[in-house]
């Protein structure tokens, strides 16, 4: 009897953990890793995602790449920007970013964190620019730049989508000339937010059927769409130019006609 009673006491046990086992897996979250040297921005951070993801933060030690799909970077100095977009590393946390990149990791960089964009009421034109040049050239690299109450919704929408969004607001000047030698309005500059040259022939935007991308060697998806939504069929670049494998599936779906010059 007694030995019934136990066995009875061992099933009711074990029939109690198997919904409990089977509500954890349901609770399992995706590990996210966020690296940053401000503790307020991690702690943001955190808040932001936590409801949705397992937070990790960075720490140098005992961390696995293998083990994240998304890695949220909150601040970015100069030096570490300029360093990474010329594919140098100054120190570990460098080191890591980039292999993240190379291991074509979801990368999230905020734009409230990066420090050149903290002098752009006041900086030296040049200056910033170029530096807008080295954030887009870790965009180019895979990484995705964004607003910190945008992150989520970035990181659901996904790598392509987010790289699209993070380029409309940070990239190099721009000027667009028509066939007459004019500069554009400033609404036909918002429109074509573009990196290098564009050379539009026709005297209105919404004619234009034929674009040149005249100074930038490293052609984009988000590139071509936006001059293709803006009613650009045909687009003449650089001979040397290269186009990524996105940018070449785009041109596949939308039958743009690319002339190299």
């Amino acid at each position: 009897m007694d030995i019934e009673k136990l066995v009875d006491m061992v099933i009711k046990e074990v029939m109690k953990r198997i919904p409990e086992s089977a509500a954890d897996t349901a609770m399992d979250k995706e590990k996210i890793l966020v690296i940053g040297s401000c503790s307020e921005d991690l702690t943001i951070v955190e808040e932001l995602l936590e409801h949705k993801y397992e937070v990790h933060i960075y720490d140098e030690e005992d961390i696995n790449l293998r083990n994240y799909q998304h890695i949220i970077v909150t601040n970015l100095c100069n030096k570490g920007l300029a360093s990474m977009a010329l594919g140098l590393c100054n120190d570990n946390v460098q080191e890591f970013i980039v292999e993240a990149l190379f291991n074509a990791k979801k990368l999230y960089i905020l734009k409230e964190g990066i420090q050149y964009r903290k002098y752009s009421t006041n900086a030296n034109e040049a200056l910033y620019n170029l530096y807008k040049q080295y954030e887009c050239k870790i965009m180019s690299y895979g990484a995705s730049v964004v607003h910190e109450h945008d992150l989520l919704k970035n990181m659901e929408m996904g790598t392509n989508c987010n790289v699209d969004l993070a380029q409309k607001d940070s990239l190099i000047e721009s000027s667009i000339v028509n066939s007459q030698g004019m500069t554009s309005s400033k609404d036909m500059n918002s429109k074509f937010e573009e990196v290098g040259k564009i050379v539009v022939s026709g005297d209105t935007l919404q004619d234009h059927q034929v674009a040149e991308i005249s100074n930038k060697r490293l052609i984009t998806e988000s590139d071509l769409k936006k001059l293709y939504l803006n009613g650009i069929k045909e687009v003449k670049v650089i001979k040397k130019a290269i186009l990524t494998p996105l940018a070449q599936d785009y041109v596949r779906i939308k039958r743009l006609q690319i002339n190299r010059v």
